[in-house]
């Protein structure tokens, strides 16, 4: 090591010990940082830890805002909801064909409204309470 000039020695011949940790401490962290390997070791434990935030996001639910999701949601349930009620006006003239589209979008937004409270059960989710009440 003191061929490499790792290590000094004093004009008396004998190493000092504090100058000398500190240089083969700075040595040791040169040769990792040109290591291949440390490199590579980064590079991994960067996309391991990256890997890691996912999950957790994901166990947080948070990984999409949930606020932004329920809002986007929302909005386009808003809108096929409108344009369903609107349909039988646009599809037929006569009041007979009008009650029966109708009673067909009554009954696919009942089929619609089930499906989404069996989830919320499976869920685990609260009852919704009515504010209306």
């Amino acid at each position: 090591m003191t061929d490499q000039g790792v290590l000094v020695r004093r004009a008396d011949g004998r190493f000092d010990q504090d100058v000398n940790r500190a240089r083969y401490i700075s040595h040791l962290k040169e040769e990792r940082k040109r290591s291949p390997r440390s490199e590579a070791d980064t590079a991994f434990t960067a996309a391991k830890t990256r890997l890691i935030e996912l999950r957790v996001k994901e166990k947080e639910r948070s990984l999409i805002p949930l606020d932004e999701a329920v809002d986007h949601m929302e909005r386009l349930i808003g809108l096929f909801l409108t344009n369903m009620s609107g349909m039988a006006a646009r599809c037929a003239s006569d009041l007979a064909t009008r009650r029966k589209i109708d009673q067909v979008v009554y009954e696919t937004r009942l089929a619609i409204s089930e499906a989404a409270n069996k989830l919320a059960d499976e869920a685990g989710e609260p009852p919704v309470q009515d504010d209306a009440a």
